[in-house]
């Protein structure tokens, strides 16, 4: 009796058992039918080797049947939780209604007749021995049809497998052709349990081994590909589930001071602390500064939380050490009813996590009304860019060594004010760069500047330059410098023309970059702003070495020098920040002036530009041409 193949395929298959029943699984439909699978598949095995046994020891008729109708049975149920694994992984989790499962297990039903009716007889020649006959071509042409399904399933749903995963199938559907065709011309070998086995081991190291949702940052916690999945099965089940997460609220700065790895041992810290009551709810690292449970049992969540509102308030992990952690609460499907909505969501928590100040944050029609609120801007501003919906307004900048208003700052607005009402850019412009539509935001302001200098021949106004706004993303471009010095000469206008501003925080954030197209952009004679100085970094050392020509004073640098409460300490440090520049020779604009004792002490102090309300708000072109002609 030969059985060397059957018990390696058993070894084989008990060592994948063993290896996806030690480690972490995610309890997701696709899942629980490769679990059956592995199971109804050692059966399988073990049935076969007893069949073979009844053909090589002199037990009764009977017992010979029974054994191989059970070894079919097992085989055909082998084959059918295989499909339904294959259909379950294409279908994203969702699961069947009752006609979609019976149509499924036509193959299923199809073998009944089979093992009923269908004739057993046995080849026997010495050692050589194994059974055929209309049971055996029956049970063969049911496989055949599961084949067929399987190449079916896997073209089908080709376009959401990885190379390696559409490469797994090819190998096992290979070695499945190899081995039925060595089956057909030696039938004896029986090398079916082989071929079960490989397509067990292949899948549980492609598709279903738990190693690949393994956090590689947070050991006590599975990846964001793990979190995406589980989430994807809730919704499709299509009932009542809680996501609860604890974020850092301040991770920014803990990294700022501890460094990245820091930063996560904190949030390894958390994923204990919910591993720890999470029962049997496995925890998950989404973001960088994240873990987060997924409740299906509302009676766990419930008790869960309501343990939570004694341990983590009173226990204050909430100030962990120097880390600040609250608590957020996502009921689905009643405030997310899929997959990209929910991410949306927590994107939205995690973006506002600064300004929360509840220790427990629940999710709730509020907050879903401002995160939608964000998401119109965001559409309000690529369809502006699409369809030309943005104008520029020039504020004039007074010069008082001139006398005059020699130049203006170019600020973007949204043309649409009625869809949402007026939308400040300080609102739209961080959501555009938040979303990677800066670029095309920036080159469309600064070709509406160069449009507007060229046809209205604004030096011929008094205007010596006009300040271009840059975000920090932009100078990342390392063909910024080809871009706007393309777009000025297409205009004919002097690059001179141009004052390039680029805010104080985002000149050290761009750092390296910053200075090589600063470099380059000299070189064709624009000149360059330090925006809003005061409200970032206040890198002294910074504008001391960088190529800035001129320091715009923010508003709360002046403003500040005329409150009674601060105006002695904020006179102090203006007057020696104005000072410390005019040695530095470079000019100083003024921002946010709006009263004539600004001016006059603004002057006293040596800044030669003044730009605010005091003189004129931000003006559309026309009306800005009419002001600048009255100003002459």
């Amino acid at each position: 009796m030969f059985l060397g193949v059957q018990l390696v395929s058993i070894a084989v298959m008990l060592c994948v058992i063993v290896g996806f029943s030690g480690l972490r699984k995610l309890p997701t439909l696709s899942t629980r039918w490769y679990q059956r699978f592995l199971y109804v598949a050692v059966l399988n095995f073990i049935l076969e080797m007893f069949s073979l046994l009844t053909l090589y020891e002199k037990l009764p008729a009977e017992w010979n049947l029974l054994s191989h109708r059970l070894f079919f049975i097992s085989l055909v149920g082998v084959l059918h939780s295989f499909l339904l694994f294959i259909d379950i992984k294409g279908r994203n989790q969702r699961r069947y209604t009752l006609k979609e499962l019976g149509f499924r297990s036509i193959p299923l039903i199809l073998t009944v007749p089979v093992i009923i009716f269908g004739e057993l007889s046995y080849h026997i020649d010495g050692m050589i021995r194994y059974s055929q006959g209309t049971m055996v071509m029956g049970i063969s042409y049911v496989a055949m049809s599961y084949f067929i399904a399987y190449m079916v399933l896997v073209y089908k749903f080709r376009a959401r497998m990885t190379r390696m995963e559409k490469a797994t199938f090819v190998f096992i559907f290979a070695f499945i052709i190899l081995t039925t065709l060595v089956q057909l011309l030696v039938p004896w070998l029986l090398l079916t349990s082989m071929s079960v086995a490989i397509m067990a081991l292949n899948v549980f190291m492609v598709f279903e081994n738990p190693r690949e949702y393994a956090d590689l940052e947070v050991e006590d916690a599975l990846n964001k590909a793990a979190f995406l999945t589980v989430i994807n099965e809730y919704v499709e089940r299509k009932k009542e589930f809680y996501i609860v997460s604890m974020t850092m609220a301040n991770s920014q700065m803990i990294k700022d001071a501890r460094g990245y790895k820091g930063m996560l041992e904190y949030v390894e810290d958390a994923a204990i602390y919910l591993k720890k009551y999470a029962g049997t709810a496995l925890v998950f690292h989404p973001k960088r500064d994240w873990v987060s449970l997924v409740f299906e049992d509302k009676k766990q969540y419930f008790c869960f939380m309501e343990e939570q509102r004694e341990l983590f308030l009173q226990e204050k992990y909430n100030e962990h050490e120097a880390a600040k952690f609250f608590m957020s609460i996502l009921k689905c499907p009643e405030y997310a009813d899929n997959v990209d909505e929910i991410v949306k969501v927590l994107d939205y928590v995690d973006k506002i996590k600064m300004e929360i100040t509840d220790t427990i944050f629940r999710i709730d029609e509020t907050v879903l009304e401002e995160k939608n609120k964000l998401a119109r801007i965001e559409a309000l501003v690529q369809k502006a860019i699409d369809q030309d919906g943005f104008e520029v307004h020039y504020q004039p900048i007074y010069s008082n060594s001139q006398k005059a208003f020699v130049s203006s700052e170019a600020l973007v607005r949204l043309k649409d004010t009625e869809t949402m009402g007026y939308i400040s850019p300080e609102i739209f412009v961080p959501i555009a760069e938040e979303n990677g539509m800066i670029h095309e935001l920036g080159n469309i302001v600064f070709r509406k500047v160069c449009q507007f200098v060229s046809e209205k021949k604004l030096g011929s106004y008094g205007v010596h330059y006009v300040e271009v706004n840059l975000s920090g993303a932009q100078f990342m471009d390392d063909r910024l410098n080809e871009l706007l010095a393309e777009c000025a000469k297409e205009y004919n206008v002097s690059p001179e023309f141009i004052n390039l501003e680029i805010t104080e925080t985002a000149s050290v954030e761009a750092a390296s970059m910053l200075e090589y197209n600063m470099y380059r952009l000299k070189e064709h004679h624009f000149k360059f702003s330090m925006d809003d100085f005061g409200t970032g970094y206040s890198n002294l050392a910074k504008i001391a070495q960088s190529n800035f020509d001129m320091i715009k004073l923010d508003k709360s640098l002046i403003w500040p020098c005329f409150e009674t409460a601060t105006e002695k300490d904020a006179r102090i440090i203006l007057e020696s920040s104005v000072d410390m520049i005019l040695k530095l020779g470079k000019d100083i604009v003024a921002e946010g002036v709006e009263t004539k004792e600004q001016v006059d002490y603004l002057t006293e102090l040596g800044v030669e530009y003044l730009q605010g309300y005091y003189f004129s708000k931000p003006l559309p072109e026309e009306k800005y041409l009419a002001f600048m002609e009255e100003h002459r």
